[in-house]
């Protein structure tokens, strides 16, 4: 069964080590990147159930309420900022500089200086708002983002369930790359058949980064089958292709 969806644009800048997103939310992201180790430090947000640290006057979420947060209305907060804490000693360490650096992050939607803090170690700086509507996450791995884009498209192709054979890792960077300047995976209109489940990936290079421009040179794309690549299972052999 595929299910049916919002288009999702991704833009891979590993120089500058981020990803931008529209159409990723804060749950499959959660799901596909964090560890179970990790707590979250709240930049901006109002999780229902979160720790106060008086050290930061930050909200902290601990390992094991992380789950809980990502069943949340995360849209309703407006914006959402976290940083990772691998370990939550780290919070105690932070410096005055490094509060202040989280605050810029939070208000201005880009790192002071960097985006990783040697007291916490973090290994991602999420700036989001209304959820998917755009995420701006910097990474100290960015490939390692091929773990949110196969999460993202086997949530579609299955509804997640485990009959789904694994993307092959060279068909995920295959995507990967493929986003770098831009594309779109059209989840809207998906193409069905007796045979195979498939996506069109379309090329977004130059378009500016908000949902309506990716929509209107989506729409424009549609119209010709030779413009992008297509991702497609098939489920009696259970094999994955990229064309």
């Amino acid at each position: 069964m595929f299910m049916r969806g919002a288009p999702c644009f991704i833009r891979v800048d590993e120089a500058e080590g981020f990803v931008f997103s529209t159409g990723m939310d804060f749950k499959a992201f959660a799901a596909a990147m964090l560890n179970q180790q990790s707590g979250i430090l709240i930049l901006k947000g109002c999780p229902q159930e979160a720790m106060y640290d008086a050290r930061s006057n930050f909200a902290y979420i601990p390992p094991e309420g992380v789950a809980a947060l990502a069943r949340e209305w995360v849209y309703g907060y407006g914006d959402f900022c976290w940083v990772d804490v691998p370990e939550g000693e780290g919070i105690r360490k932070l410096t005055d500089a490094e509060i202040a650096a989280l605050l810029f992050a939070a208000h201005m939607k880009r790192p002071l200086e960097g985006p990783f803090l040697r007291s916490i170690g973090n290994e991602y700086l999420y700036l989001a708002h209304d959820d998917d509507y755009w995420a701006k996450v910097y990474m100290r791995d960015v490939r390692a983002y091929r773990r949110a884009l196969a999460w993202k498209i086997r949530e579609h192709f299955l509804g997640g369930k485990r009959g789904l054979a694994p993307i092959p890792e060279e068909m995920l960077d295959a995507v990967f790359e493929y986003s770098k300047g831009g594309a779109v995976l059209d989840f809207e209109m998906g193409t069905v058949s007796s045979e195979y489940t498939g996506i069109r990936i379309l090329p977004m290079r130059d378009v500016d980064l908000w949902e309506e421009a990716i929509h209107s040179e989506m729409d424009r794309q549609r119209g010709n089958s030779e413009i992008g690549k297509w991702l497609e299972y098939r489920a009696k052999s259970k094999k994955w292709s990229f064309r």
